[in-house]
């Protein structure tokens, strides 16, 4: 396995979810992923710790024998939710240390904590602040941190992630009664964007649409980068709910009808029932899941009218919706969502990278990018020596790396 593969959880209102993989070239490559899903797991600002500490707790170690696979775990980069995400500018600048010897790391954190020491509205507390720009004394930009330039200043243009104060802790507080540490933590709707930039096919700029199993998250992402996000309760497991009642069926076959058949306007000649447990035709499916999205466009127009109320122009208004998350994989979506939408194009997202090709694990994906690579953010600058764990077979290595790597 390479040595420089890490580990990525997210926390989901109905799932946990871990990648580990590496950055090659830019791209992610994935080693291992898997969900566990739990109903219920996340319920507004309320979490179930039991159920996720034995969640979370089946994967302190990784088996997998057919692929030869075994990973002990005791750090993760965490993914954060974007609901309640509040991003703010900054710039500032400072002297190198050591001039002669040009950018250091040391430099380059603490232009980054003179960023990160503006007073914060209250309620809301710092998860990263993000370099846009490094500027050195004879004005040269660079977009990574250009150690080993030679210059008597650094400057940075940066962007401050914050989130709600309830909901940072929330989330940091079940991982640490899990056991594991936190070597990284981002906001998904940044961890999707980082991803989405390197599919040349997609515009830098554009409306980012995560459906979740409860939640919908609507991002204005500039230039490869969030600005804003707004949220609304509802989701895929919610449309299941809504099949389940229209066509009186157990969740369970429900989340397969819509799994498997999802929306199909053709018209058939023949139309048998679509479960032994009732005798609904593909039409009946149809007519529910019309009705269900009947309530949810007008609620996902409001939250992306809302988002982009700031944002006045032609070009604003005609911004694509790019679509994340479990909830986006319903066939038959784009349809909706253009009747909700209309002037916008509606862009489904299959994640390239082979053994996470799920829209769900698009933001882990991303996080896995943001977190194999020094950025000089806050995130990179104040994490120690972890400790890293892997095993083939029966032998076991050990090492300790540096605070510009990650480690399981």
């Amino acid at each position: 396995m390479d040595k420089n593969a890490i580990g990525c959880l997210e926390i989901a209102s109905s799932a946990v979810r871990l990648l580990i993989g590496y950055e090659l070239s830019g791209h992610p490559v994935v080693i291992f992923a898997t969900e566990k899903p739990a109903k219920d797991l996340l319920d507004g600002d309320k979490i179930d710790l039991a159920e996720l500490s034995s969640l979370l707790g089946s994967l302190h170690t990784i088996v997998d024998d057919d692929r030869h696979l075994r990973i002990t775990l005791t750090t993760v980069n965490l993914l954060l939710p974007s609901a309640g995400l509040k991003v703010f500018t900054d710039e500032k600048s400072t002297a190198i240390v050591n001039p002669e010897f040009g950018v250091d790391k040391i430099d380059v954190t603490n232009v980054i904590s003179l960023v990160t020491q503006q007073s914060l509205p209250s309620g809301l507390s710092l998860v990263d602040a993000i370099p846009d720009q490094f500027i050195l004394d004879d004005g040269s930009v660079y977009a990574n941190p250009p150690l080993g330039k030679k210059t008597r200043s650094l400057e940075v243009m940066a962007k401050v992630h914050c989130l709600p104060t309830d909901v940072k802790e929330l989330y940091n507080k079940a991982i640490l009664a899990a056991g594991f540490r936190v070597n990284k933590q981002c906001v998904s709707a940044y961890a999707a964007s980082r991803l989405l930039q390197t599919y040349d096919d997609l515009p830098k700029t554009y409306i980012l649409l995560d459906i979740g199993a409860k939640t919908s998250t609507v991002s204005f992402i500039g230039e490869g980068s969030p600005y804003n996000s707004l949220y609304f309760y509802c989701g895929g497991q919610d449309l299941t709910q809504s099949i389940a009642k229209d066509l009186n069926l157990p969740e369970e076959e429900a989340e397969s009808l819509k799994t498997r058949r999802g929306y199909d306007p053709r018209e058939n000649s023949y139309s048998p029932a679509l479960s032994s447990l009732c005798s609904a035709t593909q039409a009946d499916l149809n007519k529910s899941i019309e009705g269900f999205f009947e309530d949810y466009g007008r609620r996902l127009s409001n939250a992306v009218e809302t988002l982009m109320s700031a944002y006045r122009g032609p070009e604003f208004a005609s911004l694509p919706v790019v679509c994340i998350g479990g909830g986006s994989k319903l066939r038959g979506l784009a349809e909706f969502l253009q009747k909700a939408l209309p002037g916008r194009e509606i862009v489904p997202i299959i994640p390239k990278s082979i053994g996470a090709r799920d829209p769900k694990y698009a933001s882990l994906l991303g996080l896995l990018l943001f977190a194999s690579k020094y950025n000089g953010s806050l995130e990179d600058n104040r994490r120690g020596v972890v400790p890293l764990s892997r095993t083939a077979g029966k032998k076991e290595k050990k090492r300790h790396i540096g605070a510009d790597e990650d480690a399981l």
